[in-house]
């Protein structure tokens, strides 16, 4: 694995996509650190901003804010040996606060407390409609 710290193969992170290295025996493009923070910061975004996940310590929060246009998301995260489905169905009304039931029991604050128990759960987060 090569480090791409100013000094060490001579690109710069910031340089562009294609920098050149000065590295005896590892000259050429050199600077695909930049498309690496992208995809991360890209994840990121998707993952806490759009999808609404968030880990907290020992708890997963989900607060999604999503296009009124999708009717429903899934996504699986895996903490340490342990699964968690979670699913979250969308309405059109605006939002006037959330349910997150997993296995069945209703959890209050909107965040699943994470164990490492090598077990699977199924997490479905309702969001419910004005006035309801």
């Amino acid at each position: 694995m090569r480090c791409e710290v100013p000094g060490v193969n001579g690109s710069l992170p910031s340089a562009g996509g294609m920098a050149e290295t000065a590295t005896p025996g590892h000259a050429g493009p050199g600077g695909w650190t930049l498309y690496t923070v992208s995809a991360g910061w890209m994840l990121s975004f998707i993952l806490e901003s759009l999808l609404g996940l968030n880990i907290e310590s020992d708890r997963l929060r989900i607060a999604p804010c999503f296009p009124a246009h999708w009717t429903s998301f899934q996504v699986n995260h895996r903490h340490r040996q342990t699964l968690y489905r979670i699913k979250v169905p969308h309405s059109a009304v605006a939002y006037d606060g959330s349910v997150l039931t997993v296995d069945g029991v209703e959890h209050p604050a909107a965040a699943i407390p994470l164990i490492d128990d090598g077990c699977e759960y199924a997490a479905v987060v309702r969001i419910r409609k004005t006035g309801a």
